[in-house]
């Protein structure tokens, strides 16, 4: 079975935490929640949250910017809601794992979409 995680931008020092995410919420809706390993918990906002593919030992999530060895175009991950799989706009994310390569994230590094436009 794979460990399911998760990771978004802590609220407080606007740096990605990583954990099991939680499902409670503040009173005003606007944030929720991921407890690390040592039971830390810490807010962060909903449009950051992304949970890892969970593939072949990569540490790949939702919101990163990946590009294959063949391709100099790069894509952003996200789950397909049809599909029910992670996926970009270009190849699955079950395929040619190997010759992936994270490159960035669309939080911290959106302007790595902008060359593809």
């Amino acid at each position: 079975m794979r460990e399911i995680k998760f990771r978004g931008i802590d609220v407080r020092s606007k740096k990605f935490v990583y954990g099991n995410y939680q499902h409670q919420k503040d009173p005003s809706d606007k944030y929720h929640w991921i407890c690390d390993t040592e039971m830390v918990t810490y807010m962060i906002k909903p449009s950051t949250l992304g949970q890892s593919i969970g593939l072949c030992g990569k540490e790949i999530y939702e919101g990163d910017i990946v590009i294959w060895d063949d391709e100099l175009e790069p894509s952003e991950v996200y789950f397909n809601e049809i599909t029910t799989q992670f996926t970009t706009k270009k190849r699955w994310l079950w395929t040619d794992l190997e010759h992936i390569k994270v490159i960035g994230n669309i939080h911290e590094n959106p302007e790595l979409l902008e060359v593809s436009k």
